[in-house]
């Protein structure tokens, strides 16, 4: 009885380690195939920075096969300029023991590619890291299309600002709140002295002031959603004058609130 009880016994161990290390088995491939579908890079690497495991992502972008990757570091895969930057950032995961975002500059197939990286500490059962998990994004083609924005926004901020014409903007109050370079220009005043601080009023000479007062309400109330070939005097810092031609619209939000106008000067 005693031998068939611990033969009983063992079978049943047995059949449970089996189905244990066949749902084990599963969970392992399941996980694989997870994250060799996804389109971002995922590895693991040790605390000395040996590769552990990548994903089929990372196999495609830098031509090594998985079996083949174990054991190496970043250095055995990249310049030592940029093995050192990838380093410094998984000792920083370590260090600190929590997840980081980088932005990471890598050299793959014949150009670098910009990513931006998430890395964070894997621990075991007694809650001390024994590697670092990264997935990794490529933003290069974002990148280049902010760069085209940037150096679009500069042409287009020039072009404002080095116009042949002044301009402005004030709020309901009369407060300018844009200006452009021309125009301070002609005023000799600096940006910030004049933007968000001074009213348009104290730019004029009291004769404008007239022409100013009977035209603007019209625009804030919405009767005249713009004034064209306005003629008056405006003051320098100096106190001297100089004659212009004013154009300006009036610009609303949804509800047909006034927001601000829009003034070309000549």
């Amino acid at each position: 009885i005693s031998i068939l009880a611990v033969f009983f016994i063992l079978r049943y161990y047995f059949k449970v380690r089996r189905n244990a290390e066949e749902e084990l088995k599963e969970n392992k491939e399941l996980l694989q195939r997870i994250i060799d579908n996804t389109t971002s890079v995922i590895f693991i690497k040790d605390l000395e920075g040996r590769y552990l495991l990548i994903n089929e992502q990372y196999e495609k972008l830098f031509s090594i096969k998985q079996e083949e990757i174990k054991g190496k570091t970043d250095y055995d895969m990249f310049p030592k300029e940029v093995a050192d930057e990838i380093r410094l950032a998984d000792l920083e995961v370590i260090r600190n023991n929590k997840l980081i975002e980088f932005e990471e500059n890598v050299p793959s197939n014949g150009e670098v590619r910009n990513y931006i990286s998430v890395k964070f500490p894997l621990h075991d059962i007694n809650n001390k890291p024994y590697a670092v998990c990264g997935m990794a994004t490529d933003i290069t083609e974002r990148k280049e299309v902010e760069n085209k924005l940037r150096l679009r926004n500069h042409e287009i901020l020039d072009l404002f600002n080095n116009a042949p014409c002044g301009y402005h903007s004030v709020d309901k109050n009369g407060i300018v709140i844009e200006i452009n370079q021309t125009e301070l220009n002609w005023l000799g005043y600096g940006r910030e002295e004049i933007a968000g601080k001074k009213d348009i009023r104290e730019l004029m000479s009291f004769e404008s002031l007239l022409i100013f007062n009977s035209q603007f309400p019209k625009l804030l109330d919405g009767d005249e959603g713009a004034v064209r070939g306005i003629q008056i005097t405006m003051r320098r810092k100096d106190g001297t004058e100089f004659p212009v031609e004013v154009n300006a619209i009036a610009v609303f939000d949804s509800d047909g609130n006034f927001l601000h106008t829009r003034s070309s000067i000549f």
